[in-house]
């Protein structure tokens, strides 16, 4: 039965430990950083190579996103089933990969999140210019044969 999936009734799971819930009891729970920001909802659990991978929706104000974090020890502070909130603390730079930007140093300034990706645009843009066309012609070499 390698690589099948098993399907029973839950009724006949044993009861869960205080400090390792079953997987489908956290589907559904709220997912926030240390500061109570609040990063989505645990969507789903994946487990590519071996690693619990948990798959994060952000909220559609936030853009709906998905966020990958691996559900380790380092980055799951706190599950708490009857609060329904996952207290978590992501390496640095991982929600800037989904974001965009840090949701920590990112309030909303109530406009519309397309003007401000426009600006964000325009802002690489003055920082990035596109180099000046020379106008010379490289001079393809040919090989003596």
């Amino acid at each position: 039965m390698r690589g099948q999936e098993l399907l029973i009734d839950a009724s006949f799971l044993p009861e869960a430990d205080d400090d390792e819930p079953y997987l489908r009891d956290l589907i559904g729970l709220t997912v926030k950083l240390e500061n109570g920001d609040i990063v989505g909802e645990l969507e789903d659990v994946d487990f590519p190579a071996g690693q619990e991978m948990w798959v994060i929706r952000a909220p559609e104000s936030e853009g709906g996103h998905e966020i990958l974090l691996p559900a380790v020890p380092e980055f799951v502070l706190d599950i708490d089933l009857s609060a329904e909130v996952v207290t978590i603390a992501p390496p640095e730079g991982l929600l800037d990969l989904y974001c965009g930007s840090s949701m920590q140093d990112a309030p909303d300034d109530g406009e519309d999140d397309a003007a401000d990706a426009e600006r964000e645009a325009e802002s690489k843009k003055a920082d990035h210019p596109a180099p000046a066309a020379s106008g010379k012609k490289r001079n393809a070499r040919k090989s003596k044969a």
